[in-house]
């Protein structure tokens, strides 16, 4: 799932490395969403900028192949 989100995928490993001392994943990442909401959000809007675009260029390379196919 970290592929489709890199932004994520960047702030739990910067989760891991800010809090080493605790011990389960999910506890470093909600320390660093309580330590620094304004990243966590930024990081959120990143991604879905990234998904949508994304999702963008794979229905303008469709659109293009249908042009190129019937139209042409």
């Amino acid at each position: 799932m970290t592929r489709l989100y890199p932004f994520r995928a960047l702030f739990v490993g910067y989760a891991q490395v800010r809090f080493p001392q605790r011990r389960k994943l999910e506890s470093k990442v909600e320390a660093l969403i309580d330590a620094s909401p304004r990243f966590y959000r930024f990081v959120c809007v990143s991604d879905s900028v990234f998904v949508g675009v994304l999702c963008l260029l794979m229905v303008g390379a469709l659109a293009g192949n249908i042009y190129a196919v019937f139209i042409r």
